[in-house]
């Protein structure tokens, strides 16, 4: 099943290696700025190949600026061999200075054993990432999968 991943999605890594759709580089907001609170499923968290999960971080407006119509966006393919699979935006609740906003990603472990990493940022309703001189990775997820049954085929005695 794996091979058959990287060839359905590999004009999406190709895509996404090639610079995507992002629009160009904006300034930070003077005044914009967040503050990572805490989150769910701890980095290494142990998954079962495939199992859907969901991922949720408490980030705090600690700016002067409210935050409308924002998404985190996952950075990189957003699926394929060995990865997390997740939509690409999840959307940002209209959050005021110094509220916290909850974001929680629907997302899907790896199908096989392999322990895989997915990064998300900020954007603006325009795409344009906010924070682009901070925060340099963004938010992430972090999953071991341990579970794959062997395959039945190669592992037969004749």
């Amino acid at each position: 099943m794996s091979l058959f991943e990287v060839v359905e999605h590999g004009a999406e890594a190709d895509r996404r290696r090639a610079g995507g759709h992002r629009p160009k580089p904006k300034k930070a907001i003077p005044g914009d700025a967040s503050t990572f609170i805490d989150d769910t499923i701890p980095h290494g968290t142990l998954m079962q190949p495939g199992e859907l999960f969901a991922k949720t971080w408490r980030i705090r407006n600690s700016g002067i600026v409210t935050w409308t119509d924002r998404q985190l966006e996952r950075q990189g393919p957003l699926t394929g061999p060995g990865l997390i699979t997740s939509p690409r935006y999840i959307p940002i609740p209209d959050t005021k200075p110094g509220d916290l906003a909850v974001i929680t990603a629907p997302l899907k472990a790896p199908t096989y054993d392999s322990t895989s990493i997915a990064y998300f940022k900020m954007a603006d309703a325009e795409g344009a990432l906010c924070f682009p001189d901070s925060y340099q990775l963004g938010l992430d997820v972090l999953v071991m999968v341990r579970g794959q049954l062997p395959d039945k085929a190669t592992n037969r005695e004749d």
